[in-house]
């Protein structure tokens, strides 16, 4: 289900389901008589059917594509993601939009507790959420009693929410984006292995082939992907330039959906993007397919706020 927030400019004032698409957003900047670009703020007065949502950005001036990127990242959760990214964003009291953001690639560094009726089976969740998957014979034998008390012990002062409680449960965070670096560099800690990684670059769109030949490539890109996965590359970096970067990332995402259970493998995309407004100017259909894919990503980093001849 889709969010109704009622969101001001001036003394007009307009109702946008979120997460929407860029023509449903190019709509209701028309009618607010606002540009539909990175710059364009509005006030989030209230929320109509979430009040969670309502709870966190009400009387917020609020930019329109990053309250949507976030809406897209949370549309994307399941229930206990949810109600963990409410919990944790109330109770670190985040205030920006680009904080609420970070945090939706980090709940998985925070337990939510909500029930203390059944230690076991809260403490068994827990550890599962800890380690992401976990054999079913360690899982049954798993005791979750002394996992919630050890948890307690290392937290002695959890985030008190009306959600519950949260406690950081030793992950560490992994995925942050929208890390603005001012200074015009960005210096990146080194996650990824560089004999391990695959970047991307290639033609804007009018210099790609059409029709036939643009399927071919595309066909190409695939299989290409597929032999570096198999001799063991994992990570994937694209510029998130409109043409071959975006076939490229979709490619990569195609292949993340993939669950080969004779041969799981884990592979991640990460989007550099050398400036916070790069999508501006995209035409619809590109900039509607560069944030289909920004929260699919596993890392988004963006190297400076604006553009810069050294971007």
């Amino acid at each position: 289900m889709r969010t109704i927030i009622q969101l001001n400019h001036g003394e007009n004032y307009r109702n946008l389901s979120l997460p929407c698409t860029e023509q449903e957003l190019q709509i209701f900047c028309d009618s607010l008589g606002i540009p539909n670009d990175a710059v364009a703020q509005v006030h989030a007065d209230h929320s109509h059917n979430n009040p969670q949502v309502e709870d966190l950005l009400a009387g917020k001036e609020v930019r329109l594509d990053e309250l949507n990127f976030l809406m897209k990242r949370l549309d994307s959760f399941d229930e206990g993601e949810m109600n963990t990214f409410y919990a944790t964003a109330r109770g670190q009291k985040l205030s920006s939009l680009k904080d609420m953001i970070n945090l939706t690639f980090n709940t998985h560094c925070y337990s939510l507790v909500d029930d203390f009726s059944d230690l076991d089976r809260l403490g068994k969740n827990l550890y599962l959420n800890l380690m992401g998957s976990v054999p079913t014979k360690e899982f049954k034998e798993f005791d979750g009693n002394a996992y919630v008390e050890k948890i307690m012990a290392e937290n002695p002062q959890p985030l008190v929410t009306p959600y519950g409680l949260i406690y950081e449960n030793g992950n560490l965070p992994q995925h942050t984006v929208l890390q603005l670096q001012l200074t015009g560099g960005c210096e990146v800690e080194p996650k990824i292995i560089r004999e391990k990684t695959v970047c991307f670059t290639g033609h804007r769109s009018e210099k790609l082939p059409k029709g036939e030949a643009l399927e071919k490539l595309r066909q190409r890109l695939e299989n290409e992907i597929e032999r570096a996965i198999q001799d063991g590359y994992d990570t994937f970096l694209f510029g998130g330039a409109y043409g071959f970067d975006l076939m490229a990332a979709e490619e990569v995402i195609k292949k993340k959906s993939m669950i080969d259970l004779q041969n799981p493998r884990r592979i991640r995309l990460w989007a550099i993007i050398p400036f916070e407004e790069q999508a501006v100017r995209f035409s619809v259909v590109y900039h509607e397919r560069y944030y289909e894919i920004m929260p699919k990503c596993d890392e988004v980093i963006t190297l400076n706020t604006r553009y810069s001849s050294q971007c």
